[in-house]
């Protein structure tokens, strides 16, 4: 625990020491062979009061897990999940294509049975043993600053942290694909740079520890080098991130080592993917090509120029969301300013006005989330976004309760004096790294949070803890605080869960009302809407039938349609800008001996995909659809269900 040395001793409404009223109550919390001090014991009541927010916080976390597991097993996006598993399980490689997620995970698809299903469980365990290996690294920071959490603190700082759980759920596509991969390299690198940094400036790790750094620093190269892989541009920016680190003078040890541990732990990540059979080989030699010929960037839609483009807008647009909520933070630091407090000399202030300044506290916390949640969808982003930033927010107001009502508090040496340039690159990274696995996409970069938001999560509830161990506030109500935002995180997590599963799925039925169970294939387990069940074993029987297995087939269904078909990878599996060059480049320029087509009734001869299919199969020699012929028909009053089989003659 931490200590004081100042002579202070707290007293209750009738002036008695409440030092040994109270020392018992937590003693089985303390190191018994230390010596229990003020700093240890926490105002009356205070504990009780604790374990009712606490215990709510966790009801309120079980019950939404619970949704989440209730909905885990409904409804399929055609699109996006349907592109997203096609790629892992055909295990796609190709020249002109940055994607690289399907390599990492096509072994661990195949190890759970090739199933969708199995592939949702391991993507919730996911996020939910990722704010715990957080969690045990934020505790490791602490440890090198001097600051010391009680074990039941650390139980609401993982329940805290299920808000970054909660945010990736709120979002309808619920894939374990790319965004996971890159956001949970990401902040596993990122939170192990800033315990690296903490305690090379601190110096607190013995000469005979240092071998410990040596293989943290092999760790975060070896996460960087499974980042290129699942997303490159977002592995470029974090590698910026750790040299930079690596290179501070704040670190312990000789630069050139920490870099050298660095390279090492990424050339250990390749060799055990070469090991392994990963191609990571054609992978990198795709993106290399891809990256050095403008003009397969400008076919494929990802050219350098435009993603630079929308960084910059994306960059703007954040800006603007931001600024409401980081003036409404300075203002609620201002009026925190006259929140009376515990005087050093154990005198006591005036209550009624510390109750006044939680009240406006509070509500400068509500305006923060109000404002800046119907702040999104004018920024081109959708309202679940804002549960990212809401967490990011929190840790802030967390913050500027710490330093205005916690005079108390431990101050490590690395908050003051010269160390204060590191403790800004400290803060700059903690804010940064969540947006650093965003990078790689098209899509606004503030949506991207929804899948890194517990690092912010953990921040919030690791320092919203510590508020609440080392405040010695006059007032009750102001001692609750913390735990009452530490309950408002979560409760802003489990609204934004639940308008998923019960108000608006993303590209599909709701999902309760989706009740039939499907036995086929990659998609047993799952309950969908009758006719995508009917359709599924349709799509199943039919490449059965007719032999497709291993059969180049395209399809302008969906990737999911393709799926189900026969899984073919022979082309892109995105009908995007690069579709028809990816069939020349997949034919060779030469007519292919057999190929399917899947057609939708919504995807006719006035449509977009239909001419790239046409531009596509003309450089292969073949014109559709007059060298093909109709081979099957699943007719359905949904055009998106109606689908005709071609097969080349």
């Amino acid at each position: 625990m931490g200590s004081t040395t100042d002579e202070f001793v707290p007293v209750d409404d009738l002036g008695r020491s409440t030092q040994v009223v109270h020392a018992e109550t937590v003693h089985a919390e303390i190191d018994a062979t230390k010596q229990v001090s003020p700093a240890d014991v926490p105002p009356p009541g205070s504990r009780l009061g604790f374990w009712i927010i606490t215990g709510g916080i966790g009801v309120g976390v079980a019950l939404t897990l619970l949704v989440i597991v209730a909905a885990l097993n409904r409804g399929f996006d055609w699109s996006d999940e349907g592109f997203a598993f096609a790629m892992i399980s055909s295990n796609r490689v190709s020249s002109g294509e940055f994607w690289g997620f399907q390599v990492l995970l096509n072994p661990l698809y195949e190890l759970f049975g090739s199933s969708i299903l199995a592939f949702r469980v391991l993507r919730l365990l996911g996020y939910i043993a990722l704010s715990i290996v957080l969690c045990v690294i934020a505790r490791s920071a602490l440890d090198a600053i001097g600051v010391q959490l009680r074990r039941s603190s650390w139980i609401l700082v993982i329940l805290v942290a299920q808000a970054g759980t909660f945010a990736a759920w709120s979002y309808p596509p619920r894939y374990l694909g790319y965004n996971e991969l890159s956001s949970w390299l990401t902040q596993l690198a990122g939170a192990i740079l800033i315990l690296l940094l903490v305690r090379g400036r601190v110096n607190t790790t013995p000469p005979a520890r240092r071998r410990g750094q040596w293989v943290l620093w092999a760790l975060v190269g070896f996460l960087i080098c499974g980042l290129f892989v699942a997303k490159i541009t977002a592995a470029a920016a974090l590698t910026v991130i750790a040299l930079i680190v690596a290179l501070l003078p704040a670190n312990s040890g000789r630069r050139w080592v920490r870099v050298g541990f660095l390279a090492s732990g990424a050339v250990v990540a390749a060799l055990v993917m070469l090991v392994a059979g990963t191609p990571v080989v054609a992978y990198t030699q795709s993106v290399i090509a891809l990256f050095l010929n403008p003009d397969d960037q400008a076919v494929s839609g990802y050219s350098l120029t435009d993603m630079l483009n929308a960084y910059l807008w994306s960059a703007s647009q954040t800006i603007g969301v931001l600024a409401a909520p980081i003036i409404l933070a300075a203002v609620a630091l201002l009026v925190s300013r006259g929140i009376p407090r515990t005087p050093a000399d154990g005198g006591r202030s005036g209550l009624p006005g510390s109750i006044v300044h939680v009240a406006l506290a509070l509500g400068a916390v509500a305006l923060i989330m109000v404002v800046s949640i119907p702040a999104f969808p004018p920024a081109g982003v959708h309202i679940f976004s804002a549960l990212g930033f809401g967490t990011a927010f929190m840790f802030f107001a967390a913050v500027l309760s710490f330093a205005v009502l916690a005079p108390r508090t431990v101050r490590p040496g690395l908050l003051i004096g010269h160390r204060a340039t590191t403790t800004i690159f400290l803060l700059a990274l903690f804010a940064l790294i969540p947006l650093v696995s965003g990078i790689g996409t098209l899509n606004a970069l503030l949506g991207q949070t929804v899948f890194s938001a517990t690092f912010w999560a953990v921040g919030a509830g690791m320092a919203l803890a510590v508020l609440w161990e080392r405040s010695w506030t006059t007032s009750p109500v102001m001692r609750l605080f913390p735990l009452l935002l530490s309950a408002a995180i979560v409760a802003a997590g489990s609204v934004a869960v639940a308008g998923d599963v019960l108000n608006h799925p993303y590209r599909t039925q709701p999902y309760f009302s989706q009740k039939t169970e499907s036995t086929t294939g990659e998609f047993r387990g799952l309950r969908l809407t009758e006719g995508e069940v009917e359709l599924l074993e349709w799509l199943d029987d039919t490449g059965t039938r007719l032999d497709a297995d291993g059969v180049p087939a395209l399809s302008m269904a969906s990737p999911g349609a393709l799926m189900a078909f026969n899984g073919s990878g022979w082309a892109n599996l995105w009908p995007g800008p690069d579709w028809a060059n990816s069939m020349i480049r997949a034919c060779g320029g030469e007519r292919p001996d057999d190929l399917f087509v899947l057609q939708s009734a919504s995807s006719g001869d006035d449509s977009g995909i239909y001419e790239q299919l046409q531009t596509g199969l003309d450089g292969c020699g073949v014109d559709f659809p007059r060298d093909f012929e109709r081979v099957a028909e699943h007719p359905s009053e949904n055009p998106e269900q109606d689908v005709t089989v071609w097969r080349l003659r």
